[in-house]
């Protein structure tokens, strides 16, 4: 059983304000991962600083809440899904990575992972 990091490869803005003191926004971030098995989880560390890293914008981002969103493709092009319930420990997101229930079967080495991330921004 092992954690294996994600590596986020884009992020894009979904829903919320442009400007705004305080404002709340979700972003679609999606990551890919080094070969996962069954027992395996997944996480994504400093998720807030990732999202940063593509806005750009110099407004500090806190997490509040993150799901799974759409599937990534495994390497034999299969979908590739986030646990529904998902962890944020101060930015680190923790889950599993898996068939529709999230739960790996095989291995498998998922990539473009979609996940939606709620953050509050100031």
């Amino acid at each position: 059983m092992s954690v294996i990091d994600g590596s986020v490869k884009g992020v894009s803005l979904v829903l919320g304000p442009s400007t705004g003191p305080g404002a709340r926004k979700t972003y679609l971030v999606t990551a890919n991962f080094a070969t996962v098995t069954a027992g395996d989880t997944g996480q994504i560390t400093g998720v807030q600083d990732r999202i940063q890293e593509h806005v750009r914008n110099g407004k500090t981002l806190t997490v509040r809440a993150a799901m799974g969103a759409n599937p990534g493709t495994n390497s034999t092009g299969g979908a590739v899904y986030a646990s529904p319930t998902i962890t944020n420990s101060s930015g680190t997101l923790s889950f599993n990575l898996g068939s529709t229930t999230g739960v790996a079967e095989a291995a498998t080495t998922p990539a473009a992972v979609g996940f939606l991330v709620m953050c509050d921004e100031s």
